[in-house]
């Protein structure tokens, strides 16, 4: 959203005809239908960028393919049920298209009630037909206004009050409606056994820790008086710098697998020039023979001990970079310049043992002070929360619950109390400021289209109108300012966040929490207020100066009439925003332009298919409470707006429900918490519209000049207090039970409960007698009555299992690598079959014949695809192949799942696609209490400790280069460089081909903990 000459647009929409509001309705139209045709005959070519969460991501996340017919797919897409969006994206995206349909039926509503009040009376208004004063005359769809009300009608201002207390109270109650709705599906989602048993419904993060506290037995000893105590605390250490070396380590590793292909790549092309060279030579001499292979190698580099790829790439051809000078980045021609590929490995060799060596070692780091304690129950994680935790005013505080641990924010969790506030108060007075002055550099953009005619004003500017050819001025005052302006709507975002990250959350949802602050205050400041007022300035200063005894009335009737540029604002977002958000050209051009010229290793390529188009909440709220908040000020001031409101909505509600089943992952999970405050800042469109209304009736004039609706103005007074106590009350009784869940519910819980553990034995095949809510309720009250000795008994043997678990992590940390290569059969997380279909992942038999005989030979045992149990999953390092010689080792690398394109229709019975190994276990719901248990005991472990050692990834190559180097590196680096070239290759067209996933990808990253 830009301002990007709004003010002047506004003012020349006033009094906008209805031919011209036709005229660029019916071009939007044409657009939005353009967009969305080409949307519905390609959807089901391209699979990859329109439904790739029918085929990507978790089996239980995985959307039912819709018809691949250009229409047939819009019915099922509107009839999906709302626990389908809850259990496929969560309950954020669930409450964003709730928020959508809330605000579709809320302005449909009004609609009804406001239109055949207010347009009659606005019509026959009277200004439309000369009773307006010279510099306030109506036309064109002001007429439709309230500035079309004249003087000598201002009885009928009587109705506007009306329908705006009204419209007002019922909006209230929306609200309020929303919030019960918003806390009853939240609570009954945190209490499902699938969220309570995650890691964030039974962790606090506790911040500011004194020091006589940064003790993990005295913090358990602490929080031990809640119900059944403390399960376990991570005291949070300040692993910084080992955090640096990790992050060195994975780009230096990503460094070495661009350069080995790089090598891989030039070996092939330098063999293919001189074979056509060879050929060429041969058939002029008129001699019909083979060419011998030494006839195709740099002859100078024979002797040169670097391996099978000096014979056919030069020395001054090897991947190379220079090294940065001290603190100064790597820059061209400045700092010492060397191999890439040794350098890259003798950091990695450095690197890998002083990180392992450190992570062995956690104790030798400084403690912060701050630490997350888990508690056995649900209950008292939410009691000790929201109970005061020391006697000192801001210590052990602030609190938080529901951090998952990937929300983590480690460079935050060290800030005391008093730099919290410093930071908050700079990074506020830099928004502020950033709000004000913004304005400057879209004014500076938008007086580029204008160029020309400052040329003619300004001397010193004079040389613009002499450039030559003409089209060079054309360029700069029409295709540079929109340009520009796109580049600085864009950088907002990004500048936002930052800001946000520097105030010191400590997790990525509190950052998003304070963007979707920010971002609505700049949206409603720059795009609504700016342009309003500008607009009704611009329109009436001189009107004002000719007849100054008439100010207040040009006022009042001129304010309103900045919703004609609101008018094709919503038009433009509703129809090209959401047709736009439906093609994604975008997508299209991230994917296969920038996939093609810079994804050139089987990492980069893989991940490219494998991550998703992602969304921010914190900045897409913010664009809708603001269009919310322009349908709210203008709804009673200039009701037309009201349709453009609703038609902008009901589109966006159709192509984000679209996006959010079938296109978009969601990296953070506020757990629905972004609505609230969505709801609350709706309430700055009342609040607006109670103050514009209080101008007006105090602006309005009868034919003798005397303010002619006091009483009015009086009474919107009232109701605009009314609102903000109204506003008060809801967030005071709403508030906390938006964030935690009350005593009450734990009844109701342990019932569903043991019902769930019943369901559990009974699909074991384990005869247990069902159990009715009452039997449940006495069976638990029994439980209540345990002896002490029991109660100890169970902790001493949760102890004992813990310990055991423990022992379990231990184990597969160094687990052998050979134990593990069976895992890599299957893809957990990437349905191949379809990919292959889509020509993202291709078939293995591009590389040539002759190398798949091995291949072909392996796989004839394993044709039905196996699974991995998540036993194995849950005890093992990340997967990773066996370091298997690589004379077999080829076969493996061109299909390590057994899967390749079967070649009889009897073996494509035998082949499946990929699937999740371990069935729905990527929910902690499904897994047994030990394999939870394990997974849970490293939740909160830092992101530095669980930091695997990197596998280099490069793909195999029919010179044997590839091999060749995975075997050096191993003797060169004794173990300390690991190296695969499983499931990647080099095609007969040159290209990089993959399949399955990175040797050092870990299923574990699959499980929600």
């Amino acid at each position: 959203m830009s301002t990007n000459g709004t003010a002047g647009s506004a003012a020349a929409l006033s009094g906008t005809s209805l031919s011209s509001f036709v005229t660029s309705l019916a071009a939007t139209a044409a657009i939005a239908a353009i967009e969305i045709a080409i949307f519905c005959l390609i959807r089901g070519r391209i699979k990859r960028i329109y439904e790739p969460r029918t085929f990507i991501g978790p089996e239980s996340k995985r959307a039912q393919p819709l018809p691949h017919d250009p229409l047939r797919w819009v019915r099922p897409l509107i009839l999906t049920p709302p626990t389908d969006v809850i259990a496929k994206s969560g309950l954020d995206a669930y409450f964003f298209l709730r928020y959508l349909r809330m605000l579709v039926y809320l302005f449909g509503g009004g609609m009804l009630f406001v239109w055949p009040i207010l347009l009659p009376i606005n019509a026959t208004g009277g200004n439309n037909t000369g009773q307006a004063p010279a510099g306030a005359e109506v036309k064109g769809l002001d007429i439709l206004a309230f500035s079309n009300v004249s003087r000598y009608h201002t009885k009928r201002l009587w109705a506007h009050l009306v329908v705006a207390w009204v419209f007002i109270i019922g909006t209230l109650f929306f609200i309020q409606h929303e919030l019960a709705a918003f806390i009853r599906i939240r609570q009954a989602y945190l209490t499902t056994p699938q969220h309570r048993l995650r890691a964030s419904a039974t962790t606090i993060l506790v911040s500011t820790i004194p020091e006589e506290y940064l003790d993990e037995n005295a913090l358990t000893k602490l929080f031990s008086c809640y119900p059944d105590g403390v399960r376990k605390v991570w005291l949070n250490r300040d692993y910084s710098k080992l955090l640096d070396k990790v992050k060195d380590r994975d780009n230096i590793a990503r460094k070495l697998e661009g350069a080995e292909t790089n090598l891989l790549t030039t070996a092939r092309k330098l063999r293919e020039k001189k074979l056509k060279q060879a050929q060429k030579a041969a058939k002029k001499a008129g001699e019909e023979r083979e060419i011998d292979e030494i006839e195709l190698v740099a002859k100078d580099n024979m002797e040169e001990d670097e391996g099978l790829a000096a014979r056919y790439v030069p020395h001054n051809k090897r991947p190379t970079h220079r090294l940065p000078v001290k603190f100064l980045p790597a820059l061209p021609l400045v700092g010492k310049k060397v191999d890439t590929i040794h350098w890259c490995k003798t950091e990695l060799a450095r690197l890998n043992p002083e990180i392992e060596e450190d992570q062995a070692s956690p104790e030798r780091f400084p403690r912060m002070n701050s630490a997350f304690i888990q508690f056995h129950s649900q209950l008292a994680a939410h009691l000790a929360v929201q109970a005061v935790a020391h006697h000192v005013p801001l210590h052990m505080t602030p609190r938080y619950i529901e951090v998952a641990p990937e929300d983590v924010i480690w460079e935050n969790m060290q800030l005391r109390w008093w730099e919290r506030y410093i930071r908050i108060g700079v990074c506020a007075a830099a928004v502020g400021a950033m709000i004000v002055f913004w304005a400057i550099p879209t004014a500076f953009i938008g007086s580029l289209s204008n160029i020309a005619y400052l040329s003619k004003e300004v001397p010193w500017l004079s040389f613009i109108a002499d450039i030559q050819p003409q089209w060079i001025l054309g360029i700069i005052t029409g295709l540079l300012p929109s340009v520009l302006l796109l580049v600085l709507n864009s950088v907002l975002p990004i500048l936002l966040r930052f800001i946000a990250r520097q105030m010191g959350p400590p997790t990525k949802t509190q950052a998003e929490f304070l963007v979707q602050h920010m971002y609505f205050a700049f949206s409603v400041v720059q795009i609504f207020l700016v342009v309003s007022i500008s607009s009704s300035i611009t329109t009436v200063v001189a009107s004002i100066i000719n007849n100054p005894s008439s100010a207040a009335t040009i006022l009042a009737q001129n304010l309103p009439k900045a919703a004609n540029f609101f008018f094709s604002y919503l038009l433009l977002q509703g129809l090209t925003g959401a047709a736009g958000n439906l093609l994604q050209v975008v997508g299209l051009i991230l994917f296969f332009v920038f996939g093609f010229l810079f994804d050139n290793t089987p990492r980069k390529k893989w991940k490219r298919f494998f991550h998703l188009n992602t969304i921010g909440w914190g900045t897409t709220f913010p664009v809708f409470t603001t269009l919310a908040v322009i349908g709210l000020t203008y709804s009673i001031i200039a009701p037309l707006v009201m349709i453009f409101v609703l038609v902008s909505f009901a589109l966006f509600y159709f192509a984000y429900l679209y996006n959010f089943v079938y296109v978009y992952r969601f990296e953070i999970d506020t757990g629905g918490l972004a609505y609230p405050r969505a709801l609350y800042h709706t309430f700055t469109g009342l609040y607006l519209l109670e103050i514009i209304m209080i101008g007006l009736f105090f602006l309005a004039r009868d034919p003798d000049g005397n303010v002619a609706c006091t009483p009015q103005a009086i009474l919107m007074i009232i109701l605009l207090f009314g609102t903000a106590i109204f506003h008060v009350l809801l967030t005071t009784a709403y508030d906390p039970l938006t964030q935690y869940l009350p005593v009450t519910l734990e009844e109701s819980v342990m019932e569903q409960k043991e019902l769930h553990e019943q369901a559990v034995e009974l699909t074991s095949l384990r005869p247990f007698p069902s159990l009715t809510s009452s039997q449940a309720r006495r069976r638990r009250k029994a439980k209540k009555e345990a002896s002490a000795s029991e109660k100890d008994d169970a902790k001493a043997a949760r102890e004992r299992e813990r310990e055991r678990e423990v022992e379990m992590i231990g184990k597969a940390e160094h687990e052998p690598e050979e134990e593990r290569s069976e895992r890599q059969k299957t893809d957990l997380f990437v349905d191949t079959e379809v990919a292959r279909q889509e020509g993202v992942i291709d078939s293995p038999d591009t590389l040539g014949d002759d190398k798949l005989e091995n291949s072909e030979q392996r796989d004839s045992s394993k044709s039905k695809t196996k699974t991995v149990s998540f036993d194995d999953a849950a005890k093992s390092a990340p997967i990773s192949p066996a370091p298997t010689s690589h004379a077999t080792h080829s076969a493996a690398a061109l299909d390590p799942a057994g899967l390749a394109a079967p070649s009889s229709p009897s073996d494509a019975n035998t082949h499946s696609s990929y699937t999740l190994g371990f069935g729905d276990q990527s929910n902690v719901v499904h897994l047994t209490p030990s394999e939870r248990s394990a997974l849970l005991d490293r939740a909160f472990t830092h992101a530095a400790l669980r930091a695997r050692e990197p596998i280099v990834w490069i793909p195999k190559d029919e010179l044997g280069i590839a091999e060749d180097e995975i075997e050096r590196t191993k003797r060169e680096f004794e173990g300390l460089v690991k190296i695969e070239d499983r499931g990647a290759w080099i095609g007969g067209d040159g290209k990089v081909r993959w399949e399955g996933k990175p040797p050092d990808w870990d299923e574990r990253e699959l499980v929600e903990i």
